[in-house]
């Protein structure tokens, strides 16, 4: 029963709404909303229990056909006594509708069409407006329609604010400058420079964060904030030219920049084009890249990471306390070369150690292992050392700064190289 009571009063408050605007309304949304408005109304048990009592489908149907404009005009009307007459209007043609022929059964109807006026007339009065349901789709179609007048509109805007500040010396003109200057009023000047920098910075594609200023002659892109540094960092794009400056990459194709990283070789570049980008966005500015453009640039990679001291130990005994291991260099395959070279060559150990790293077995390293110059201690020391690897005991790499090790296990692809035959020797 009472389903029936909730699903024809919803569609009585919707048929108010719908011929109150002219605008489409999303339809489903507001019978949903008045549906659970109307279920959690009290008075509507009090209507769900009269509805034997009277044609309730008959009496909105009628209203719904008839008095639609009558039952607009009670939940919308802001004209006090035209909602009062619409509220009579209804009632009264409700009351002849029915055929109630007792003054028991007219107050019936009466009170039954009343509580579904209130209901419908408190759900529009409640904090909601009726453009709350206007289709969505409508608006985005104004705004695509009316996109263009607006940016038009704010670029005019803009345009007719610096020429009118201009005329009026709110911001700075030759003329106005000069006469300024004569004064020695300099501080005046750069105020209203500064006024000006600040106007045209509303069209910058990165404001608030990005804004223009003015260095070295030039306008230029400036962060505002920290932030928007980090957020937006600078980098450059070129194209250009590799001069043969010793780089010879095997592959034609090969990243230029991480050649020479590997190689540790400077290289030249003739530049052809140039972008400047803040993050992913390009500069409006580009005067800084195109400075670029023709010129030749000598590009330096980043130096190797600093040697780290090891001790170098088999099994329990330690033979070399203080090794100085360093990257040497990186081969084309991705093999890194880890030695103490610069040590060895200066002179301060007598004995060289190189590791070849293989990307592809990173378990599995190579040792080149060499002594020269060295005096009898050393010699010894050396032959013991080669004697306790040959029995496939573990090496240990130990990287003294960290108290760990850095590698670790038997060596089982080794060139050693001591000019001894046996520890008699």
């Amino acid at each position: 029963m009472g389903s029936a009571v909730l699903e024809h009063l919803t569609e009585l408050g919707l048929r108010a709404a719908i011929s109150h605007t002219e605008k489409k309304i999303d339809e489903a949304r507001l019978k949903k909303e008045l549906r659970k408005y109307i279920e959690g109304q009290k008075k509507y048990n009090e209507i769900c229990s009269m509805e034997e009592e009277c044609d309730f489908q008959g009496l909105i149907e009628y209203i719904s056909s008839e008095m639609i404009d009558d039952v607009s005009n009670r939940c919308f009307s802001s004209d006090s006594k035209k909602r009062g007459s619409a509220r009579a209007s209804i009632v009264t043609a409700a009351v002849y509708h029915s055929k109630a022929d007792t003054a028991e059964s007219q107050k019936r109807v009466e009170k039954f069409v009343s509580i579904c006026l209130e209901i419908i007339r408190n759900f529009y009065r409640k904090d909601i407006s009726l453009k709350d349901y206007v289709i969505a789709t409508d608006i985005i179609d104004a705004v695509n329609e009316n996109t263009e007048t607006i940016v038009a509109g704010a670029v005019d805007a803009i345009t007719q604010y610096l020429g009118e500040s201009n005329c009026n010396g709110s911001l700075l003109s030759l003329d106005k400058a000069v006469q300024l200057a004569k004064k020695g009023e300099y501080k005046e000047i750069e105020e209203k420079f500064q006024t000006f920098l600040k106007g045209i910075s509303v069209t910058h594609p990165l404001y608030p964060d990005f804004e223009y200023t003015f260095e070295n002659s030039r306008l230029k892109s400036a962060p505002r904030t920290q932030d928007a540094r980090n957020k937006y960092p600078v980098r450059f794009n070129v194209k250009g030219t590799l001069k043969n400056d010793g780089i010879c990459p095997n592959d034609a194709f090969a990243n230029p920049l991480d050649y020479a990283y590997r190689k540790q070789q400077r290289f030249t570049i003739r530049i052809s084009e140039a972008t400047k980008w803040l993050g992913d966005i390009l500069d409006p500015i580009q005067d800084e890249a195109q400075d670029f453009v023709g010129k030749e640039v000598q590009v330096i990679p980043p130096k190797f990471p600093p040697a780290f001291p090891c001790s170098i130990g088999v099994g329990e005994k330690v033979f070399y306390n203080y090794i100085l291991l360093r990257t040497q260099k990186i081969l084309d395959d991705g093999t890194y070369v880890i030695g103490n070279e610069e040590q060895f060559h200066e002179g301060n150990i007598h004995v060289n150690f190189v590791i070849y790293i293989h990307p592809d077995e990173l378990q599995k390293p190579d040792f080149n292992i060499k002594i020269r110059n060295a005096n009898n201690k050393e010699l010894l020391n050396y032959a013991k050392f080669i004697n306790e690897i040959n029995q496939k005991k573990n090496i240990h790499i130990f990287v003294l700064d960290l108290q760990k090790d850095f590698l670790a296990g038997t060596i089982d692809n080794v060139n050693l190289k001591r000019g001894l035959t046996d520890i008699e020797e």
